[in-house]
């Protein structure tokens, strides 16, 4: 599993060996790609960025991307009988008694609200005002910042689990200005954020007791921009 997320990680993203931030490669390279993280990372480890976690916090406020399983609650107003709770089947569809198949799955609530409503104003309803919610949330997601490829909200289907480096890999690799040892994982699952800080270069290089870690619902992560 770790020699494919290195090969991953290092084909979606890095510079060519030679260009820049050297690129993860063979096991000869690991040593002096190390040290060349070393020397990029130099300083306070804690000063990570411009934004502290509370910022990081309130951009992390993302719309929830709708995954097969959930129940989504929808209001019509004064149409009790196009009103209920859907689930999303395997396929991420929904069955509505008026609409029949409509798939939902992938989409932010508010785009699948606004596609409910569009298909009932186009041949049932005149102006119709519905609410659409999600009245059970069977997965959960992440969200990525920062020097990778596709940042953004990285929706985990229900039963599985993700590491920080299966994300990374999943939201394209790093970019050419990425600093994998400058990486801030916050965590909301307590009664207080937490800041994660974990060294990805190292982690990638098998260098001390740095590891991969398990993400949470409603991480939010961080990949810092290269301090020359």
């Amino acid at each position: 599993m770790m020699l494919s997320l290195v090969a991953l990680l290092s084909g979606c993203g890095m510079l060519r060996p030679g260009e820049g931030f050297p690129a993860f490669g063979s096991d000869s390279d690991l040593s002096s790609q190390a040290e060349d993280l070393e020397a990029i990372d130099e300083g306070d480890e804690d000063d990570l960025g411009l934004l502290d976690d509370d910022e990081l916090l309130g951009l992390g406020q993302v719309e929830y991307v709708l995954q097969p399983g959930d129940t989504v609650s929808i209001r019509v107003f004064r149409e009790p009988e196009l009103s209920g709770d859907f689930r999303l089947n395997r396929e991420g569809v929904i069955r509505h008694p008026l609409l029949g198949a409509v798939a939902l799955g992938g989409l932010e609530v508010s785009v699948a609200e606004q596609l409910i409503e569009d298909r009932l104003a186009a041949d049932y309803l005149v102006n119709p005002r519905l609410i659409l919610s999600v009245a059970e949330q069977t997965g959960m997601q992440v969200l990525l910042m920062g020097e990778v490829r596709r940042p953004g909200p990285l929706a985990i289907p229900h039963g599985e689990t993700l590491t920080l480096l299966e994300a990374i890999a999943k939201a394209g690799g790093f970019t050419d200005m990425a600093s994998p040892n400058r990486v801030r994982v916050v965590r909301t699952s307590g009664s207080e954020p937490e800041t994660i800080h974990v060294r990805v270069g190292d982690v990638l290089a098998g260098r001390g007791n740095h590891r991969d870690i398990p993400l949470e619902p409603n991480d939010v992560i961080t990949v810092q921009e290269v301090r020359f």
